[in-house]
């Protein structure tokens, strides 16, 4: 089996509020250091270690989610995930990194609470659940990336994407203060290529709308919006609670309109409750950009709900992979237009969806998805999530 995975070169992972560095979003976090040089973001010796054992083929511990899906007989984030060809890793070095991806976690500042989150990246969860979580984010661990991001800015040859998570990073104060630097960067190193991203929920009320629009507006470089949604109308709603339908259809119109936005990411979390609309989701979106911006390009990156258990598709019906058939089905329609940027890759991904449907079938999923929702709505105080179990 190939343990090599382009993620250990190029992904960098910074939770600041959680003191974390990851090198792919689903690998296990190192915990900054008191203090460190500006290497530990990316060429520590806990990701030189991590390169060198996968190169010689050993399945490093720090992968454990990809590992256990192989071991299941799945397919695995790695599948759909990996950019480079075998022959590229003959050519590369542990101790070379080729950065070109940089997550950036703000904080847990959130306006919805989806039913497959937590209160560490939501602050309407932590409300619901009566959690206190502590903010460990450090001025020296934000002046330390500011260092490191200005050497990748004045020595990077390749583009290099900056990517912002949340919470729902338009409403954090930290992301204004870090756009704002990087813009210092992009004047005094004006061949930094870079784009910048944003991966929202889509539900800003209109006066952080106005304020993301306004910073796009004044911005010196190009920016992608990765959209995060999996479901339509109601069931979006109510998976991810908090949501206003219609408004995130008019601040997607927004995004996607802008000059300055230059491409669009549609990135699905796939779950059991999800699968039924998620065929006529992906004809929406495709309808939505037809009509609204037919010359801007956009893809689909998808991924999947390990936890919480319930909603993991793995435990579902073989005659739910239906659904999936139906969402490539949607997807083949536009294989051939110049807009889907990434047909084999999302098609990829559904193929190993279909598979996961049913691969640990349980006879009882429907109670296992009951007690879920029960749970659920003890928290959220309301029995609406109900509706969300109706066959």
């Amino acid at each position: 089996m190939k343990t090599q995975c382009s993620k250990s070169w190029t992904d960098v992972n910074i939770d600041f509020k959680n003191r974390l560095l990851r090198h792919c979003c689903k690998s296990e976090p190192y915990t900054f250091p008191e203090t460190y040089s500006t290497d530990y973001f990316n060429n520590s010796q806990l990701i030189q270690e991590r390169r060198r054992m996968s190169l010689d083929e050993f399945k490093h511990s720090d992968c454990q989610s990809c590992w256990r899906d192989y071991d299941a007989g799945l397919g695995a984030y790695r599948d759909w995930m990996n950019r480079w060809e075998d022959s590229k890793f003959d050519r590369v070095l542990p101790n070379t990194p080729h950065t070109n991806y940089i997550d950036i976690e703000l904080d847990n500042t959130c306006d919805l609470s989806c039913i497959y989150c937590s209160s560490i990246c939501s602050s309407k969860i932590a409300v619901e659940e009566g959690v206190v979580n502590v903010d460990n984010t450090r001025q020296y661990d934000i002046d330390k990336f500011k260092l490191w991001l200005a050497n990748i800015a004045a020595y990077s040859t390749e583009e290099t994407v900056i990517n912002f998570l949340g919470g729902e990073p338009t409403a954090s104060k930290l992301f204004y203060d870090l756009l704002e630097y990087i813009e210092v960067l992009t004047k005094r190193y004006p061949y930094f290529k870079l784009r910048i991203e944003i991966c929202t929920n889509c539900n800003s009320k209109k006066h952080l709308m106005d304020k993301i629009i306004a910073a796009i507006d004044n911005s010196n470089v190009e920016w992608a919006v990765s959209i995060s949604n999996e479901s339509m109308g109601a069931t979006a709603e109510l998976i991810r609670y908090g949501l206003d339908w219609e408004r995130f259809r008019e601040n997607l119109i927004r995004y996607i309109k802008h000059p300055k936005v230059t491409y669009i990411t549609f990135a699905p979390t796939v779950n059991a409750f999800s699968l039924k609309t998620f065929a006529n989701y992906i004809s929406w979106v495709h309808s939505i950009m037809a009509t609204h911006a037919r010359q801007k390009s956009f893809g689909w990156v998808g991924s999947h709900v390990t936890w919480p258990a319930a909603l993991d598709i793995k435990y579902l019906p073989d005659y739910y992979k239906q659904y999936i058939i139906d969402a490539q089905g949607q997807l083949d329609l536009d294989r051939n237009t110049r807009q889907l940027s990434n047909y084999d890759r999302f098609s990829k991904f559904l193929n190993e969806m279909e598979n996961r449907i049913g691969s640990e079938y349980r006879e009882n999923y429907r109670e296992y998805l009951k007690d879920f929702v029960s749970q659920k709505n003890k928290v959220k105080q309301t029995y609406k999530l109900d509706a969300l179990l109706d066959e």
